[in-house]
């Protein structure tokens, strides 16, 4: 899979564009955080490896608001191809085995201070901090 980046405007964080024959790419907006960035690669990977389909489109571009899980049918949860798109990407950046391991060294603080946890989690997985406290939510840390 090759990726490359681009300005892909205001409303667009990634494209994941694929041809039979070809090797599939990934297109993130060049101006974004290398944070979202990571995300967005996680996500399109994730469409890939899940085949979703797109119609006869060999294109899929997905917005700011399902990369981030904000606003949309992604956050809105009637979109179950985005949704299961960033529960890939989740997984894949912050691996369950490796969350557990390194919330149980900071299980204490974590009851008594979770925003500091969030960030020092969100630095060791190179991710943002929202995306972090979604994990923890989705594993029923917070």
């Amino acid at each position: 899979m090759r990726i490359t980046e681009l300005n892909l405007g205001s409303d667009c964080s990634g494209l994941l564009i694929t041809q039979p024959g070809l090797t599939p790419c990934i297109v993130v907006h060049q101006q974004h955080h290398e944070h979202r960035k990571r995300f967005t690669i996680a996500h399109e990977i994730g469409h890939f490896a899940l085949k979703h389909h797109f119609g006869d489109t060999n294109v899929h571009a997905d917005s700011l608001t399902s990369i981030s899980y904000r606003g949309g049918r992604a956050s809105q949860g009637t979109d179950p191809r985005e949704i299961a798109a960033n529960q890939f990407a989740s997984t894949l950046l912050m691996p369950t085995a490796l969350m557990e391991r390194a919330l149980l060294r900071r299980k204490t603080k974590l009851e008594r201070d979770y925003e500091s946890v969030v960030q020092e989690l969100a630095e060791s997985f190179t991710v943002s901090g929202h995306a972090m406290t979604l994990r923890l939510k989705s594993m029923g840390y917070i």
